[in-house]
């Protein structure tokens, strides 16, 4: 994003009441553990990296729909955090 990065944008985002609770799932081509990690400290339902081709990625923005929708606000274990394509 040009002028705020994920981490700015999340925190902007949680600032603002009505959106507090608003499920945020993050795409990224970053793989860095200590941002992953930051990330799921700070309440994001999952995390993406982005796949190579657009058949990928609408494969994994479906299969996260489809988590949200059956989680509803919970975010999942550390380990499931992270969604990838199979």
């Amino acid at each position: 994003m040009p002028r705020k990065n994920g981490v700015e944008c999340l925190e902007a985002i949680k600032l603002i009441e009505r959106l507090k609770m608003l499920p945020v799932v993050i795409f990224s081509t970053s793989f860095e553990a200590a941002i992953i990690d930051l990330l799921y400290k700070k309440g994001v339902q999952y995390y993406i990296r982005k796949p190579d081709n657009f058949k990928e990625l609408k494969k994994i923005i479906h299969h996260a729909l489809t988590l949200l929708q059956q989680k509803k606000d919970l975010q999942p274990s550390r380990e499931n955090f992270v969604l990838t394509v199979d």
